[in-house]
Protein backbone atom coordinates (compact mmCIF):
# COMPACT_ATOMS: atom_id res chain seq x y z
CA UNK A 1 0.00 0.00 0.00
CA UNK A 2 1.49 3.33 -1.06
CA UNK A 3 0.94 6.15 1.38
CA UNK A 4 -0.25 9.27 -0.43
CA UNK A 5 0.62 12.75 0.82
CA UNK A 6 -3.05 13.42 1.69
CA UNK A 7 -3.28 10.20 3.71
CA UNK A 8 -0.10 11.04 5.61
CA UNK A 9 -1.37 14.58 6.23
CA UNK A 10 -4.61 13.11 7.57
CA UNK A 11 -2.72 10.83 9.99
CA UNK A 12 -0.32 13.61 10.99
CA UNK A 13 -3.19 15.90 11.93
CA UNK A 14 -4.80 13.10 13.93
CA UNK A 15 -1.60 12.87 15.99
CA UNK A 16 -2.07 16.53 16.94
CA UNK A 17 -5.77 16.02 17.68
CA UNK A 18 -4.76 13.12 19.91
CA UNK A 19 -2.42 15.43 21.82
CA UNK A 20 -5.22 18.00 22.11
CA UNK A 21 -7.55 15.37 23.61
CA UNK A 22 -4.84 14.32 26.09
CA UNK A 23 -4.22 17.89 27.29
CA UNK A 24 -7.96 18.34 27.88
CA UNK A 25 -7.93 15.37 30.26
CA UNK A 26 -4.44 15.85 31.72
CA UNK A 27 -3.68 19.63 31.68
CA UNK A 28 -0.17 19.22 33.14
CA UNK A 29 1.06 16.83 30.43
CA UNK A 30 4.30 17.61 28.59
CA UNK A 31 4.48 17.11 24.81
CA UNK A 32 7.38 15.58 22.89
CA UNK A 33 5.84 15.68 19.42
CA UNK A 34 3.86 13.44 17.09
CA UNK A 35 4.57 11.59 13.87
CA UNK A 36 3.02 9.28 11.33
CA UNK A 37 3.96 5.63 11.21
CA UNK A 38 3.10 2.55 9.21
CA UNK A 39 0.20 1.76 11.50
CA UNK A 40 -1.21 5.27 11.49
CA UNK A 41 0.05 7.89 13.93
CA UNK A 42 1.53 8.29 17.39
CA UNK A 43 2.39 11.00 19.92
CA UNK A 44 4.88 11.11 22.81
CA UNK A 45 3.98 12.47 26.24
CA UNK A 46 5.42 12.88 29.73
CA UNK A 47 2.67 12.59 32.35
CA UNK A 48 3.01 14.04 35.84
CA UNK A 49 0.69 11.41 37.33
CA UNK A 50 0.10 7.69 37.04
CA UNK A 51 -2.38 6.89 34.30
CA UNK A 52 -5.51 4.88 35.12
CA UNK A 53 -5.83 1.39 33.65
CA UNK A 54 -8.52 2.57 31.22
CA UNK A 55 -6.58 5.68 30.11
CA UNK A 56 -6.54 4.62 26.46
CA UNK A 57 -10.31 4.25 26.38
CA UNK A 58 -10.85 7.62 28.12
CA UNK A 59 -8.54 9.43 25.68
CA UNK A 60 -10.13 7.73 22.67
CA UNK A 61 -13.61 8.85 23.80
CA UNK A 62 -12.40 12.46 24.13
CA UNK A 63 -10.72 12.32 20.71
CA UNK A 64 -13.89 11.06 19.02
CA UNK A 65 -15.93 13.75 20.77
CA UNK A 66 -13.60 16.45 19.43
CA UNK A 67 -13.83 15.02 15.92
CA UNK A 68 -17.62 15.21 16.04
CA UNK A 69 -17.51 18.80 17.27
CA UNK A 70 -15.25 19.80 14.37
CA UNK A 71 -12.87 21.86 16.50
CA UNK A 72 -11.08 24.82 14.92
CA UNK A 73 -7.55 24.10 13.69
CA UNK A 74 -5.13 26.93 12.91
CA UNK A 75 -1.67 26.82 11.33
CA UNK A 76 1.06 29.37 11.83
CA UNK A 77 4.70 30.00 10.98
CA UNK A 78 7.04 31.56 13.54
CA UNK A 79 10.65 32.57 13.74
CA UNK A 80 12.63 29.81 15.42
CA UNK A 81 13.52 31.96 18.45
CA UNK A 82 9.91 33.15 18.83
CA UNK A 83 8.62 29.57 18.68
CA UNK A 84 11.12 28.56 21.35
CA UNK A 85 10.02 31.43 23.61
CA UNK A 86 6.35 30.63 22.90
CA UNK A 87 6.66 27.01 24.05
CA UNK A 88 8.72 27.96 27.10
CA UNK A 89 6.02 30.47 28.06
CA UNK A 90 3.43 27.67 27.86
CA UNK A 91 5.65 25.39 29.98
CA UNK A 92 6.47 22.96 27.18
CA UNK A 93 10.27 22.61 27.47
CA UNK A 94 10.54 19.59 25.18
CA UNK A 95 8.78 21.37 22.30
CA UNK A 96 10.95 24.43 22.93
CA UNK A 97 14.06 22.26 22.69
CA UNK A 98 12.71 20.66 19.53
CA UNK A 99 12.06 24.08 17.97
CA UNK A 100 15.61 25.19 18.80
CA UNK A 101 17.10 22.24 16.92
CA UNK A 102 15.30 23.03 13.65
CA UNK A 103 17.64 23.78 10.71
CA UNK A 104 15.50 26.49 9.16
CA UNK A 105 14.82 29.86 10.71
CA UNK A 106 11.06 29.46 10.24
CA UNK A 107 9.18 26.94 12.37
CA UNK A 108 5.69 25.63 11.58
CA UNK A 109 3.18 25.04 14.37
CA UNK A 110 -0.44 23.91 14.68
CA UNK A 111 -2.94 25.38 17.19
CA UNK A 112 -6.14 23.72 18.43
CA UNK A 113 -7.83 25.71 21.18
CA UNK A 114 -5.20 26.41 23.86
CA UNK A 115 -3.06 23.54 22.58
CA UNK A 116 -0.08 24.14 20.28
CA UNK A 117 2.62 21.88 18.91
CA UNK A 118 5.23 21.63 16.20
CA UNK A 119 3.90 20.34 12.91
CA UNK A 120 6.38 20.40 9.99
CA UNK A 121 3.98 19.11 7.31
CA UNK A 122 1.99 22.34 7.01
CA UNK A 123 2.27 22.42 3.22
CA UNK A 124 0.13 19.27 3.10
CA UNK A 125 -2.30 20.22 5.87
CA UNK A 126 -5.34 22.44 5.52
CA UNK A 127 -8.03 23.43 7.95
CA UNK A 128 -10.59 21.90 5.57
CA UNK A 129 -8.93 18.47 5.54
CA UNK A 130 -11.68 15.93 6.19
CA UNK A 131 -10.86 13.81 9.24
CA UNK A 132 -12.38 10.36 9.54
CA UNK A 133 -14.35 9.89 12.80
CA UNK A 134 -13.51 6.16 12.73
CA UNK A 135 -10.44 6.29 14.94
CA UNK A 136 -8.93 3.57 17.10
CA UNK A 137 -6.24 4.01 19.77
CA UNK A 138 -4.66 0.61 20.00
CA UNK A 139 -1.46 0.84 22.01
CA UNK A 140 0.19 2.64 24.91
CA UNK A 141 3.93 2.15 25.37
CA UNK A 142 6.47 3.28 27.96
CA UNK A 143 9.94 4.47 27.04
CA UNK A 144 12.67 6.13 29.10
CA UNK A 145 14.64 9.04 27.63
CA UNK A 146 17.54 11.15 28.89
CA UNK A 147 17.58 14.94 28.48
CA UNK A 148 20.58 16.89 29.81
CA UNK A 149 21.42 14.17 32.32
CA UNK A 150 17.87 13.83 33.60
CA UNK A 151 15.70 10.77 32.91
CA UNK A 152 12.04 11.00 31.95
CA UNK A 153 9.41 8.29 31.59
CA UNK A 154 7.65 8.91 28.28
CA UNK A 155 4.38 7.44 27.10
CA UNK A 156 3.76 6.73 23.42
CA UNK A 157 0.14 6.47 22.33
CA UNK A 158 -0.58 4.95 18.90
CA UNK A 159 -3.69 5.15 16.79
CA UNK A 160 -5.13 4.68 13.32
CA UNK A 161 -8.10 5.86 11.28
CA UNK A 162 -10.30 3.97 8.83
CA UNK A 163 -12.47 4.68 5.82
CA UNK A 164 -15.32 2.42 6.98
CA UNK A 165 -16.44 0.15 9.84
CA UNK A 166 -15.41 -3.00 7.97
CA UNK A 167 -11.79 -1.79 7.77
CA UNK A 168 -11.88 -0.94 11.48
CA UNK A 169 -13.27 -4.36 12.41
CA UNK A 170 -10.70 -6.17 10.25
CA UNK A 171 -7.83 -4.16 11.71
CA UNK A 172 -8.88 -4.83 15.31
CA UNK A 173 -9.10 -8.56 14.59
CA UNK A 174 -5.69 -8.69 12.91
CA UNK A 175 -4.04 -6.48 15.50
CA UNK A 176 -5.30 -8.54 18.45
CA UNK A 177 -3.91 -11.66 16.79
CA UNK A 178 -0.67 -9.84 16.01
CA UNK A 179 -0.16 -8.76 19.63
CA UNK A 180 -0.96 -12.22 21.03
CA UNK A 181 1.11 -14.45 18.76
CA UNK A 182 2.19 -12.60 15.60
CA UNK A 183 4.69 -9.97 16.81
CA UNK A 184 8.24 -10.72 15.68
CA UNK A 185 9.71 -9.60 19.02
CA UNK A 186 7.52 -12.09 20.88
CA UNK A 187 8.20 -14.84 18.33
CA UNK A 188 11.93 -14.17 18.26
CA UNK A 189 12.14 -14.56 22.02
CA UNK A 190 9.71 -17.49 22.21
CA UNK A 191 11.52 -19.42 19.45
CA UNK A 192 14.95 -18.46 20.81
CA UNK A 193 16.01 -16.72 17.58
CA UNK A 194 17.18 -13.36 18.88
CA UNK A 195 17.12 -11.18 21.97
CA UNK A 196 17.44 -7.51 22.75
CA UNK A 197 20.45 -7.09 25.03
CA UNK A 198 20.62 -3.39 26.06
CA UNK A 199 23.88 -3.87 27.93
CA UNK A 200 25.50 -4.77 24.60
CA UNK A 201 23.72 -2.43 22.17
CA UNK A 202 20.20 -1.23 21.49
CA UNK A 203 21.18 -0.36 17.91
CA UNK A 204 21.65 -3.98 16.81
CA UNK A 205 20.07 -7.38 17.27
CA UNK A 206 21.70 -10.18 19.24
CA UNK A 207 21.11 -13.29 17.12
CA UNK A 208 21.04 -16.62 18.93
CA UNK A 209 22.20 -19.91 17.32
CA UNK A 210 18.75 -20.80 15.91
CA UNK A 211 18.28 -17.31 14.44
CA UNK A 212 21.76 -17.33 12.96
CA UNK A 213 20.90 -20.68 11.34
CA UNK A 214 18.02 -19.00 9.48
CA UNK A 215 20.28 -16.19 8.28
CA UNK A 216 22.90 -18.71 7.15
CA UNK A 217 20.32 -20.79 5.24
CA UNK A 218 18.92 -17.80 3.35
CA UNK A 219 22.39 -16.62 2.34
CA UNK A 220 23.44 -20.11 1.27
CA UNK A 221 20.17 -20.58 -0.66
CA UNK A 222 20.89 -17.67 -3.03
CA UNK A 223 24.69 -18.15 -3.12
CA UNK A 224 24.67 -20.29 -6.34
CA UNK A 225 23.06 -17.44 -8.24
CA UNK A 226 25.73 -14.98 -7.17
CA UNK A 227 28.28 -17.51 -8.40
CA UNK A 228 26.56 -18.16 -11.73
CA UNK A 229 26.42 -14.43 -12.31
CA UNK A 230 30.18 -14.25 -11.64
CA UNK A 231 29.66 -12.00 -8.65
CA UNK A 232 32.68 -12.21 -6.36
CA UNK A 233 32.26 -11.88 -2.61
CA UNK A 234 34.43 -9.30 -0.88
CA UNK A 235 34.78 -7.67 2.53
CA UNK A 236 35.21 -3.92 2.90
CA UNK A 237 35.65 -1.65 5.96
CA UNK A 238 32.61 -0.54 7.97
CA UNK A 239 34.00 2.98 8.38
CA UNK A 240 35.02 5.72 5.97
CA UNK A 241 36.71 9.10 6.26
CA UNK A 242 34.48 11.70 7.89
CA UNK A 243 32.93 14.16 5.47
CA UNK A 244 31.80 17.16 7.49
CA UNK A 245 29.89 18.66 4.54
CA UNK A 246 27.70 15.65 3.74
CA UNK A 247 27.36 13.99 7.13
CA UNK A 248 25.34 14.74 10.26
CA UNK A 249 26.56 11.77 12.28
CA UNK A 250 28.08 12.28 15.69
CA UNK A 251 29.38 8.70 15.91
CA UNK A 252 32.97 9.54 15.03
CA UNK A 253 36.16 7.56 15.54
CA UNK A 254 39.71 8.84 15.51
CA UNK A 255 42.77 6.86 14.41
CA UNK A 256 46.20 7.76 13.06
CA UNK A 257 45.40 11.45 12.78
CA UNK A 258 42.17 10.96 10.81
CA UNK A 259 38.45 10.99 11.69
CA UNK A 260 36.12 8.20 10.54
CA UNK A 261 32.37 7.66 10.44
CA UNK A 262 30.21 4.51 10.01
CA UNK A 263 29.08 3.77 6.45
CA UNK A 264 25.48 3.80 5.20
CA UNK A 265 26.33 2.29 1.76
CA UNK A 266 29.13 0.18 0.34
CA UNK A 267 28.94 1.67 -3.15
CA UNK A 268 32.02 3.88 -2.80
CA UNK A 269 34.14 1.02 -1.39
CA UNK A 270 32.96 -1.39 -4.08
CA UNK A 271 33.63 1.10 -6.88
CA UNK A 272 37.18 1.59 -5.62
CA UNK A 273 37.70 -2.19 -5.55
CA UNK A 274 36.36 -2.49 -9.10
CA UNK A 275 38.78 0.24 -10.17
CA UNK A 276 41.70 -1.74 -8.70
CA UNK A 277 40.50 -5.00 -10.27
CA UNK A 278 40.15 -3.23 -13.61
CA UNK A 279 43.79 -2.21 -13.42
CA UNK A 280 45.06 -5.58 -12.22
CA UNK A 281 43.16 -8.07 -14.40
CA UNK A 282 41.93 -5.81 -17.18
CA UNK A 283 38.39 -7.17 -17.16
CA UNK A 284 35.78 -4.69 -18.26
CA UNK A 285 32.68 -6.28 -16.69
CA UNK A 286 33.15 -6.74 -12.94
CA UNK A 287 30.78 -7.65 -10.12
CA UNK A 288 31.31 -7.74 -6.35
CA UNK A 289 29.04 -8.25 -3.35
CA UNK A 290 29.14 -8.61 0.40
CA UNK A 291 27.03 -9.07 3.50
CA UNK A 292 27.70 -6.57 6.23
CA UNK A 293 26.32 -3.88 8.55
CA UNK A 294 25.06 -0.52 7.31
CA UNK A 295 24.54 2.40 9.68
CA UNK A 296 21.48 4.64 9.37
CA UNK A 297 20.14 7.47 11.46
CA UNK A 298 16.45 6.68 12.02
CA UNK A 299 14.37 9.81 12.55
CA UNK A 300 10.87 8.37 12.38
CA UNK A 301 11.02 5.23 14.50
CA UNK A 302 7.95 3.09 14.13
CA UNK A 303 8.85 1.45 17.41
CA UNK A 304 8.75 -1.98 15.76
CA UNK A 305 11.80 -3.76 17.10
CA UNK A 306 14.32 -5.08 14.59
CA UNK A 307 12.25 -3.83 11.66
CA UNK A 308 13.94 -0.48 12.21
CA UNK A 309 17.32 -1.07 13.83
CA UNK A 310 19.86 1.67 13.14
CA UNK A 311 22.48 -0.94 12.26
CA UNK A 312 21.11 -3.14 9.48
CA UNK A 313 22.70 -6.33 8.22
CA UNK A 314 22.32 -6.08 4.46
CA UNK A 315 23.46 -7.68 1.22
CA UNK A 316 24.80 -5.32 -1.42
CA UNK A 317 26.15 -6.06 -4.88
CA UNK A 318 27.83 -3.55 -7.17
CA UNK A 319 28.13 -4.24 -10.89
CA UNK A 320 30.20 -2.48 -13.54
CA UNK A 321 29.04 -3.33 -17.05
CA UNK A 322 27.86 -2.08 -20.47
CA UNK A 323 24.37 -0.80 -21.21
CA UNK A 324 23.26 -4.08 -22.83
CA UNK A 325 24.62 -6.10 -19.91
CA UNK A 326 22.94 -3.72 -17.46
CA UNK A 327 19.53 -4.23 -19.07
CA UNK A 328 19.94 -8.01 -18.92
CA UNK A 329 21.00 -7.84 -15.27
CA UNK A 330 17.97 -5.74 -14.34
CA UNK A 331 15.53 -8.09 -16.08
CA UNK A 332 17.05 -11.25 -14.58
CA UNK A 333 17.07 -9.62 -11.14
CA UNK A 334 13.36 -8.85 -11.34
CA UNK A 335 12.50 -12.43 -12.34
CA UNK A 336 14.68 -13.87 -9.60
CA UNK A 337 13.12 -11.74 -6.85
CA UNK A 338 9.66 -12.57 -8.16
CA UNK A 339 10.41 -16.27 -7.56
CA UNK A 340 11.46 -15.62 -3.97
CA UNK A 341 8.34 -13.59 -3.22
CA UNK A 342 6.10 -16.33 -4.64
CA UNK A 343 7.86 -19.00 -2.56
CA UNK A 344 7.23 -17.04 0.65
CA UNK A 345 3.70 -15.97 -0.47
CA UNK A 346 4.21 -12.30 0.29
CA UNK A 347 1.87 -9.60 -0.97
CA UNK A 348 4.20 -7.15 -2.69
CA UNK A 349 4.53 -4.57 -5.45
CA UNK A 350 7.33 -2.92 -7.44
CA UNK A 351 7.94 0.82 -7.52
CA UNK A 352 9.92 2.86 -10.05
CA UNK A 353 11.42 5.62 -7.91
CA UNK A 354 13.08 8.80 -9.12
CA UNK A 355 13.97 12.00 -7.30
CA UNK A 356 11.96 15.20 -7.37
CA UNK A 357 13.53 18.13 -9.18
CA UNK A 358 13.80 21.14 -6.90
CA UNK A 359 12.01 24.34 -7.81
CA UNK A 360 13.95 26.10 -10.54
CA UNK A 361 16.18 23.02 -11.08
CA UNK A 362 16.21 21.69 -14.64
CA UNK A 363 18.42 18.79 -15.61
CA UNK A 364 19.82 18.44 -19.10
CA UNK A 365 19.15 15.34 -21.15
CA UNK A 366 22.81 14.38 -20.74
CA UNK A 367 22.78 14.62 -16.94
CA UNK A 368 23.77 11.49 -15.04
CA UNK A 369 20.33 11.34 -13.39
CA UNK A 370 18.42 11.42 -16.69
CA UNK A 371 20.74 8.88 -18.34
CA UNK A 372 20.25 6.54 -15.36
CA UNK A 373 16.45 6.97 -15.46
CA UNK A 374 16.44 6.33 -19.22
CA UNK A 375 18.42 3.09 -18.82
CA UNK A 376 16.19 1.86 -16.00
CA UNK A 377 13.04 2.66 -17.97
CA UNK A 378 14.35 0.88 -21.06
CA UNK A 379 14.88 -2.28 -19.00
CA UNK A 380 11.47 -2.00 -17.35
CA UNK A 381 9.74 -1.61 -20.73
CA UNK A 382 11.15 -5.01 -21.75
CA UNK A 383 9.49 -6.77 -18.80
CA UNK A 384 5.88 -7.18 -19.85
CA UNK A 385 4.85 -9.26 -16.83
CA UNK A 386 5.82 -6.63 -14.24
CA UNK A 387 3.73 -3.67 -13.10
CA UNK A 388 5.56 -0.66 -11.63
CA UNK A 389 4.09 2.16 -9.56
CA UNK A 390 5.79 5.43 -10.44
CA UNK A 391 7.01 7.45 -7.47
CA UNK A 392 8.93 10.68 -7.08
CA UNK A 393 10.59 11.35 -3.75
CA UNK A 394 12.79 13.99 -2.24
CA UNK A 395 16.44 13.04 -2.37
CA UNK A 396 16.83 10.86 0.69
CA UNK A 397 20.12 9.10 1.38
CA UNK A 398 19.32 6.18 -0.94
CA UNK A 399 18.14 8.30 -3.84
CA UNK A 400 21.34 10.35 -3.86
CA UNK A 401 22.91 7.34 -5.55
CA UNK A 402 20.40 7.28 -8.40
CA UNK A 403 16.93 6.12 -9.53
CA UNK A 404 15.90 2.65 -8.42
CA UNK A 405 13.40 -0.17 -8.57
CA UNK A 406 12.10 -1.10 -5.13
CA UNK A 407 10.06 -4.07 -3.99
CA UNK A 408 7.69 -3.24 -1.14
CA UNK A 409 6.21 -5.99 1.04
CA UNK A 410 2.80 -5.46 2.64
CA UNK A 411 2.26 -7.28 5.92
CA UNK A 412 -0.90 -8.55 7.64
CA UNK A 413 -1.56 -5.14 9.20
CA UNK A 414 -1.28 -3.44 5.80
CA UNK A 415 2.06 -1.84 6.69
CA UNK A 416 4.53 -1.36 3.84
CA UNK A 417 8.21 -2.34 4.13
CA UNK A 418 11.00 -1.87 1.56
CA UNK A 419 12.78 -5.04 0.51
CA UNK A 420 14.72 -5.75 -2.71
CA UNK A 421 16.21 -2.81 -4.61
CA UNK A 422 18.03 -2.26 -7.89
CA UNK A 423 19.72 1.11 -8.49
CA UNK A 424 21.33 2.61 -11.59
CA UNK A 425 24.04 4.78 -10.07
CA UNK A 426 23.94 8.45 -11.05
CA UNK A 427 25.97 9.67 -8.09
CA UNK A 428 29.17 11.45 -9.14
CA UNK A 429 32.07 9.18 -8.21
CA UNK A 430 35.72 9.67 -9.11
CA UNK A 431 35.91 6.07 -10.16
CA UNK A 432 32.97 6.37 -12.56
CA UNK A 433 34.40 9.51 -14.13
CA UNK A 434 37.79 7.87 -14.59
CA UNK A 435 36.56 4.59 -16.00
CA UNK A 436 34.17 6.29 -18.41
CA UNK A 437 36.65 8.90 -19.61
CA UNK A 438 37.09 9.09 -23.41
CA UNK A 439 39.82 6.95 -24.88
CA UNK A 440 41.01 5.92 -28.32
CA UNK A 441 39.84 2.35 -27.85
CA UNK A 442 36.39 2.98 -26.42
CA UNK A 443 33.26 3.86 -28.35
CA UNK A 444 30.30 5.64 -26.78
CA UNK A 445 28.30 2.38 -26.96
CA UNK A 446 30.91 0.75 -24.73
CA UNK A 447 30.31 3.19 -21.90
CA UNK A 448 30.06 1.40 -18.57
CA UNK A 449 27.44 1.77 -15.86
CA UNK A 450 27.51 1.13 -12.16
CA UNK A 451 24.56 -0.83 -10.80
CA UNK A 452 23.69 -1.51 -7.17
CA UNK A 453 21.48 -4.43 -6.15
CA UNK A 454 20.16 -6.00 -2.97
CA UNK A 455 18.10 -9.18 -2.77
CA UNK A 456 17.01 -8.92 0.86
CA UNK A 457 17.35 -5.17 1.38
CA UNK A 458 17.88 -5.79 5.06
CA UNK A 459 18.22 -9.47 5.91
CA UNK A 460 17.20 -9.01 9.54
CA UNK A 461 14.07 -7.09 8.56
CA UNK A 462 13.13 -9.76 6.00
CA UNK A 463 13.34 -12.48 8.65
CA UNK A 464 11.23 -10.39 11.03
CA UNK A 465 8.59 -9.89 8.32
CA UNK A 466 8.67 -13.60 7.48
CA UNK A 467 8.13 -14.50 11.14
CA UNK A 468 5.09 -12.23 11.35
CA UNK A 469 3.78 -13.36 7.97
CA UNK A 470 3.78 -17.04 9.00
CA UNK A 471 3.25 -16.37 12.74
CA UNK A 472 6.51 -18.16 13.41
CA UNK A 473 5.64 -21.28 11.40
CA UNK A 474 8.62 -21.16 9.08
CA UNK A 475 8.70 -23.63 6.16
CA UNK A 476 10.35 -26.94 7.02
CA UNK A 477 13.47 -26.31 4.89
CA UNK A 478 14.12 -23.00 6.66
CA UNK A 479 13.19 -24.00 10.22
CA UNK A 480 16.28 -23.95 12.48
CA UNK A 481 14.91 -27.00 14.34
CA UNK A 482 12.99 -29.33 12.05
CA UNK A 483 12.54 -32.44 14.21
CA UNK A 484 12.47 -32.82 17.98
CA UNK A 485 12.74 -36.27 19.57
CA UNK A 486 10.98 -36.60 22.93
CA UNK A 487 12.63 -39.38 24.90
CA UNK A 488 10.40 -40.98 27.57
CA UNK A 489 12.05 -43.25 30.14
CA UNK A 490 15.43 -44.95 30.42
CA UNK A 491 14.38 -47.94 28.28
CA UNK A 492 13.89 -45.60 25.33
CA UNK A 493 17.36 -44.01 25.55
CA UNK A 494 19.22 -46.38 23.20
CA UNK A 495 16.63 -46.29 20.38
CA UNK A 496 16.16 -42.52 20.81
CA UNK A 497 19.90 -42.06 20.29
CA UNK A 498 19.74 -44.30 17.21
CA UNK A 499 16.81 -42.31 15.78
CA UNK A 500 18.67 -39.07 16.51
CA UNK A 501 21.78 -40.26 14.63
CA UNK A 502 19.55 -41.53 11.79
CA UNK A 503 17.96 -38.06 11.37
CA UNK A 504 21.37 -36.40 11.41
CA UNK A 505 22.60 -38.73 8.64
CA UNK A 506 19.58 -37.69 6.55
CA UNK A 507 20.62 -34.01 6.97
CA UNK A 508 17.68 -33.16 9.22
CA UNK A 509 18.06 -30.42 11.83
CA UNK A 510 17.14 -32.53 14.84
CA UNK A 511 17.24 -32.08 18.61
CA UNK A 512 16.62 -34.45 21.51
CA UNK A 513 14.64 -33.72 24.68
CA UNK A 514 15.98 -36.04 27.39
CA UNK A 515 14.64 -34.15 30.40
CA UNK A 516 13.14 -36.10 33.30
CA UNK A 517 9.77 -34.38 33.03
CA UNK A 518 6.31 -35.53 32.01
CA UNK A 519 5.49 -36.11 28.32
CA UNK A 520 2.76 -33.48 28.57
CA UNK A 521 5.32 -30.81 29.46
CA UNK A 522 7.68 -31.88 26.67
CA UNK A 523 4.84 -31.76 24.12
CA UNK A 524 3.73 -28.36 25.34
CA UNK A 525 7.26 -26.96 24.94
CA UNK A 526 7.66 -28.51 21.47
CA UNK A 527 4.32 -27.11 20.25
CA UNK A 528 5.15 -23.69 21.73
CA UNK A 529 8.46 -23.77 19.83
CA UNK A 530 6.49 -24.47 16.62
CA UNK A 531 8.61 -27.53 15.77
CA UNK A 532 7.41 -28.86 12.38
CA UNK A 533 7.74 -32.57 13.30
CA UNK A 534 7.69 -34.10 16.80
CA UNK A 535 8.86 -37.69 17.41
CA UNK A 536 7.89 -39.49 20.62
CA UNK A 537 9.95 -42.50 21.72
CA UNK A 538 8.97 -44.39 24.86
CA UNK A 539 9.22 -48.03 25.97
CA UNK A 540 6.53 -49.14 23.49
CA UNK A 541 8.24 -47.44 20.52
CA UNK A 542 11.67 -48.70 21.54
CA UNK A 543 10.52 -52.33 21.79
CA UNK A 544 9.00 -52.23 18.29
CA UNK A 545 11.70 -49.96 16.76
CA UNK A 546 9.03 -47.50 15.64
CA UNK A 547 8.17 -43.84 16.10
CA UNK A 548 5.09 -41.98 17.27
CA UNK A 549 4.99 -38.87 15.07
CA UNK A 550 3.04 -35.61 15.33
CA UNK A 551 3.22 -32.73 12.84
CA UNK A 552 2.71 -29.00 13.25
CA UNK A 553 -0.19 -29.07 10.81
CA UNK A 554 -2.01 -31.83 12.78
CA UNK A 555 -0.87 -31.53 16.41
CA UNK A 556 -3.68 -33.73 17.78
CA UNK A 557 -3.13 -36.62 15.35
CA UNK A 558 -0.37 -39.21 15.90
CA UNK A 559 1.13 -41.67 13.40
CA UNK A 560 2.95 -44.90 14.32
CA UNK A 561 5.74 -45.25 11.75
CA UNK A 562 8.95 -47.10 10.99
CA UNK A 563 12.06 -45.06 10.29
CA UNK A 564 11.67 -45.61 6.54
CA UNK A 565 8.00 -44.58 6.67
CA UNK A 566 9.02 -41.53 8.67
CA UNK A 567 11.30 -40.38 5.85
CA UNK A 568 8.36 -40.58 3.42
CA UNK A 569 6.34 -37.96 5.33
CA UNK A 570 5.31 -35.12 3.04
CA UNK A 571 6.11 -32.67 5.84
CA UNK A 572 9.82 -33.53 5.55
CA UNK A 573 10.62 -31.01 2.81
CA UNK A 574 14.36 -31.37 3.22
CA UNK A 575 15.31 -29.96 -0.19
CA UNK A 576 15.44 -26.20 -0.60
CA UNK A 577 12.94 -24.60 -3.01
CA UNK A 578 14.17 -24.67 -6.58
CA UNK A 579 14.92 -21.39 -8.29
CA UNK A 580 15.41 -21.04 -12.04
CA UNK A 581 19.06 -21.91 -12.68
CA UNK A 582 19.05 -20.01 -15.97
CA UNK A 583 18.66 -16.72 -14.14
CA UNK A 584 21.59 -14.79 -12.78
CA UNK A 585 21.31 -13.26 -9.36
Amino acid sequence: MLLSSSFLAHQRLLAELLAYAVCQIFPDVLFLGGETCRLGFFYRFVFSQKLPSDALSIIETELKKNLKEDCAIRFATMMRENAQAYFLHHRQPFLAELAATKEHNLVEIVQIGKFASLCPELKELTSSLKISPLVKLFELQKEEIEVEGQFYQTTIIKGNSFANKQELKQFCKQYDRYKKKGNHLFLGSELQLFEKVPVLSQLETCWLPKGEQIRHTLKKWVAPYWERSEVKQVTTPNFTLFNKKNSKTTALFHAEGATYQPISSRLAAHSELIFLLQQNIGKQTLKVMEYGPLFHSVKNKDLEGILWRQVRYADQATLYCTKEEAIREIISFLHFIEQIIKIFRFKAHWSFITSLEKKGERQSENSAERIAVKLLREAVNKTESFIFQEEKREKCTELKEGPRLELTITDRLNRSWPCSTFTVVAQKLRVIDFLNSPSENREETEKRFFLKASIWGCLDRFIALLLEHDEGELPFWLAPEQVRILEIGEKAEQFAQFAYSFCQEKKLKVSRDCRSVALKEKLRDAHRSLIPVIVIIGEKEASKQMLTVQTRQQPNKSQFLTLDQFLMLKELEIDWPTLDKNLTY
